[in-house]
């Protein structure tokens, strides 16, 4: 603005100079001399008045000091853009990391009950038939924890050959033995009570490299004499939950409880979806956001590689099946924590029908 000034009053002191040399050669001198004083008295006011204020360096230090201050928010910036992408990479090893312990204790849980059930199985092998070694303890056949297998397998050594005509110095409880033979013969064939319905599973090996019996258990309203089902876009049953765990305690005081310490056993869940499309958000308390399941190989078979669903908060059809699985996962451990069961991969089947939207609890007995 101070140039616009000065440049306006410089060209206004030619003009009256102009003038002045005009008026003289018009041979008006009293006209020349005004003009001339005029024009002289602009040009001096200029250079009095505007010129200081040309040269004041205060406007300059302003201008740089506003450059620096661009320099640092453009500095601050890039660090919060490095800080940022550095605190979004920690936070996705950690979530990888949490992710890769939740797999390796579902597998380590996998291989341990595995392990307990192959003990089970040299013992029993060793301790019947014609040359059956005998004991001088009964072994603790819970095979829930890493002390429990530890001590199965070290009661092995103490198996001996019996003396000659000698009666085993550990007697089977009879009344035991029978009712874990009069349980086998009943499941043998559909059961049926109020609260829950058990029918064989048509394979015996369900899972790769555990053979025996599976069982399929459809949990009851007793009231209504009906299987539970999910409501659509639902995986938790809130309005049916106290008939939903007075059928799961049946079960497991008149089914589970008689297997301990009798026989090796696991429970599954495995859940299922229609194919209805469906996208909401999680339902309250129940929010599965990483579920770690045994993976399907296809053709209703499973093997001992684990895998995990990951649930952004973003529920969608696909998510249903494992989210069904792990709330019946999370209510049976509850009720019974002796034997938390195992999630397995679940479906959506290739049809509309309420009957597809339920969880499945599978019993497997090694006999």
């Amino acid at each position: 603005m101070s140039y616009v000034v000065m440049l306006l009053l410089l060209l206004n002191g030619a003009v009256l100079l102009e003038h002045a040399y005009r008026f003289n050669r018009l041979r008006a001198p009293s006209r020349a001399s005004c003009a001339a004083a005029l024009g002289l008295l602009v040009l001096a006011a200029s250079a009095w008045y505007v010129w200081p204020a040309l040269n004041d360096t205060s406007l300059e230090l302003a201008r740089t000091e506003l450059v620096n201050r661009k320099k640092q928010i453009s500095a601050l910036d890039a660090d919060k853009a490095r800080l940022t992408s550095e605190t979004e990479r920690l936070e996705s090893v950690a979530t990888a990391s949490q992710a890769q312990l939740v797999l390796a204790v579902a597998r380590e849980t996998q291989h341990l009950a595995i392990l307990a059930r192959d003990v089970s199985q040299v013992r029993r092998a060793l301790t019947t038939g014609p040359n059956a070694l005998v004991a001088d303890s009964p072994a603790d056949n819970g095979g829930g924890t890493l002390d429990q297998l530890r001590a199965d397998v070290l009661s092995l050594a103490t198996l001996r050959v019996a003396a000659p005509g000698a009666a085993p110095s550990v007697i089977p409880n009879p009344g035991s033995e029978s009712a874990l033979d009069a349980l086998k013969a009943q499941l043998a064939t559909r059961m049926t009570t109020p609260n829950y319905d058990v029918e064989i599973y048509p394979d015996r090996e369900l899972i790769r490299g555990r053979v025996g019996r599976y069982y399929v258990v459809d949990l009851k309203n007793a009231a209504l004499g009906v299987r539970f089902f999910f409501d659509g876009g639902k995986y938790t049953l809130a309005r049916s939950s106290q008939e939903f765990r007075g059928a799961l305690n049946s079960f497991v005081s008149e089914i589970l409880t008689k297997f301990e310490g009798r026989a090796d056993y696991a429970l599954y869940v495995r859940g299922s979806a229609d194919q209805k499309p469906y996208q909401g958000g999680f339902e309250p308390g129940a929010e599965f956001r990483r579920i770690a399941f045994v993976r399907a190989l296809g053709g209703e078979k499973y093997g001992l590689e684990m895998g995990e669903r990951r649930v952004d908060g973003r529920v969608r059809n696909v998510d249903l099946p494992d989210l069904r699985a792990a709330f019946l996962q999370k209510i049976v451990t509850e009720t019974y924590p002796t034997k938390p069961p195992t999630i397995l991969e679940g479906a959506v089947t290739p049809k509309t029908d309420d009957r597809d939207r339920n969880v499945e609890l599978i019993l497997y007995v090694d006999w």
